[in-house]
């Protein structure tokens, strides 16, 4: 999965960018899905 992947699925589940401690979480999930 791709940076821009991450950045679409964030944006499409309405993660707001400010929480980056738990978007950094979040990424984590979405790499460890993929």
């Amino acid at each position: 999965m791709t940076v821009l992947e991450l950045k679409a699925e964030l944006d499409r589940l309405e993660i707001p960018y400010a929480s980056s401690d738990r978007k950094a979480r979040l990424i984590e999930l979405l790499k460890g899905a993929d």
